[in-house]
């Protein structure tokens, strides 16, 4: 009896772990997305201001990357051509790369990940980079 109750919970728990880093990964993108889309708007103002893309966070007027650290980011960096990474603790990144765009549509973004392959009908506008 003792053995089988081993087993099972031996089966739980590994297939809880399972579904527990999914649903970190999940909670890491989406906080990713919250801190880049508002960066977003601090890249796309810089570049309407200077007629060229922000390569630092500076040059975008956001805080310094480590400033973006929590539990599940380590920060936000912004580099040459506007590219907006956010680097997670747990591994892997969220890239939003501008993708320009016209008056009629305004400013369009490409996205790219790594490690979150498994995610990918979460996020279907991402394509990996693994």
């Amino acid at each position: 009896m003792k053995r089988v109750l081993v087993i099972v919970v031996a089966v739980i728990v590994v297939g809880c772990r399972g579904r527990k880093e999914q649903y970190m990964a999940a909670a890491s993108l989406s906080q990713g997305f919250a801190l880049a889309g508002t960066a977003k708007t601090f890249v796309g103002a810089a570049y309407s201001d200077s007629g060229k893309w922000p390569s630092s966070n500076e040059e975008a007027r956001l805080p310094a990357p480590n400033t973006y650290a929590s539990d599940l980011v380590n920060d936000l960096t912004v580099s040459g051509g506007g590219v907006i990474t956010v680097h997670f603790k747990a591994g892997g990144t969220l890239k939003l790369i501008p993708d320009g765009g016209t008056a009629d549509t305004g400013l369009r973004w490409r996205c790219a990940t790594t490690k979150f392959q498994g995610l990918a009908a979460l996020v279907p506008q991402c394509k990996s980079e693994d």
